[in-house]
């Protein structure tokens, strides 16, 4: 059964900042490397050991999969005519495999539409009971809502650098909000989608507790470059 399930997908990614902070190659059977596409050549760039392949290769330098091939990776190809993403194919295969958490790297970049969507797959993941999170330099995303979730705690970074909590509603309103050790609490609040009041909050205990009745709820821990 795998516990973690990393996808490094074809986003933008700075590849020495990944291979920085790559815990997940520390070999584990309990952890699962998935690459999407491009994220090969990212993960090939960071020196990070894959599992499993997929994608339609349609931005990958020639002969780069021949490797792979001769590893005995899997590896799952895909016609670029096809109904759903790269991404989302990589998460389906990590439900497949049991993983309890998903982290995916090179979920954001310049395409805004894909970026969306990633974002968006974090409700997929949310809906099978997986915990999900998109990591980059200076974001991390991830969704909570009252059946999967529960009241989430969010600890206090170690980093020097200020660091923000924001909350976004996904659905069209999120009831029942309640924060405590935050800078700015609220109790039995409702937000709702297109007003900006959960923005730039930050922590002021070492800790930090979401809770909400109803709803989906975008989390987002930030920090300016």
């Amino acid at each position: 059964m795998v516990k973690h399930a990393y996808v490094i997908t074809g986003g933008r990614i700075d590849t020495e900042w990944l291979s920085a902070i790559r815990p997940f190659c520390l070999e584990t059977e309990e952890n699962l490397v998935i690459a999407a596409d491009r994220g090969l050549l990212y993960a090939k760039e960071a020196g990070i050991k894959v599992d499993k392949i997929l994608g339609d290769f349609d931005s990958l330098p020639a002969g780069i999969l021949d490797e792979y091939e001769q590893q005995g990776i899997e590896i799952r190809s895909y016609l670029p005519e096809k109904d759903y993403t790269d991404t989302h194919l990589a998460l389906m295969w990590a439900i497949e495999e049991g993983a309890d958490k998903v982290t995916i790297y090179g979920g954001l970049g310049s395409r805004f539409d894909h970026s969306f969507a990633n974002i968006g797959l974090l409700s997929f993941l949310l809906e099978h009971g997986v915990e999900g999170e998109i990591i980059d330099p200076t974001n991390t995303i991830f969704m909570m809502d009252q059946e999967h979730t529960g009241t989430l705690t969010i600890k206090k970074s170690n980093n020097k650098e200020k660091e923000f909590i924001s909350l976004i509603p996904y659905t069209e309103k999120v009831t029942g909000i309640t924060l405590t050790g935050f800078k700015y609490p609220l109790k039995n609040e409702t937000l709702t989608l297109g007003i900006s009041r959960g923005i730039s909050n930050e922590l002021l205990e070492e800790e930090g507790k979401i809770k909400i009745s109803q709803g989906i709820l975008m989390v987002i821990r930030s920090r300016d470059e």
